[in-house]
C-alpha cells in the first residue's frame, strides 16, 4: 500500500481544472503539475461530479490535541517518567484552554510508544549496613568449612517449633 500523500491545496486543484478547461489532457498536466496521474484523474472528476474543488467536511469528532499538544505531553511525560497519569494529565491542563480527561491523556500517550510499567521492586539497605556487609563478606570468603563454617548453626521458624516440641515432650 502506498504512502499517504499531503493533500493538494486550492490553488494546486484550481491550476489542474484551469489546464483541463485550456484542452490538455491528463498525462500532459501529470507532467507540468509533476503529480501524479491518478491524483490528477481524482481531482477533475470530483470536480465534475461535484462542480467544486473544495474538499467535503471531514466525518467523526475531530481530534481534541493537535500534533503540537502530543509533543508537548510528550516532554511532560519525559521528564518525570514515573510520574502517576493523574499528576500528567493535571500539569498538562494547566496550559490548555479546553481541558482534556485523563483518558484521552491515556490513549494519545499509548498511541505514542508510551506504556505501562510496573517497576520491580529492589531491597533497600542502607549504605552503613552495605558497607558493613562487603567487610564481612571480605572477611568470610577465606575461611574454610572446618575453621569457621562447621560451628555456624542454622536456624528458622519451622526448626524451632520443632525443637520447642521436642523440649516439651522431655520435661
Amino acid at each position: 500500500m502506498a504512502p499517504k500523500r499531503k493533500e493538494l491545496s486550492l490553488s494546486e486543484k484550481n491550476a489542474i481544472a484551469a489546464l483541463h478547461k485550456a484542452g490538455m489532457k491528463g498525462p500532459d498536466i501529470a507532467r507540468q503539475t509533476r503529480h501524479p496521474l491518478p491524483t490528477i484523474y481524482g481531482v477533475l472528476n470530483r470536480f465534475k461530479g461535484r462542480g467544486s474543488l473544495e474538499n467535503k467536511e471531514r466525518t467523526g469528532r475531530p481530534n481534541l490535541l493537535t500534533p503540537r499538544d502530543t509533543r508537548k505531553l510528550c516532554t511532560t511525560v519525559k521528564s518525570d517518567r514515573k510520574r502517576p497519569l493523574h499528576e500528567i494529565t493535571a500539569v498538562f491542563n494547566e496550559s490548555r484552554e479546553e481541558p482534556v480527561s485523563k483518558r484521552t491523556v491515556q490513549r494519545k500517550l499509548y498511541e505514542e510508544g508510551f506504556k505501562k510499567r510496573v517497576v520491580k521492586k529492589s531491597i533497600r539497605i542502607r549504605a552503613a549496613n552495605v558497607k558493613k556487609r562487603l567487610a564481612w563478606c571480605k572477611l568470610a570468603r577465606h575461611k574454610t568449612v572446618e575453621d569457621y563454617w562447621r560451628r555456624v548453626i542454622y536456624s528458622d521458624e519451622y526448626m524451632d517449633k520443632y525443637i520447642l516440641r521436642i523440649h516439651k515432650k522431655t520435661l
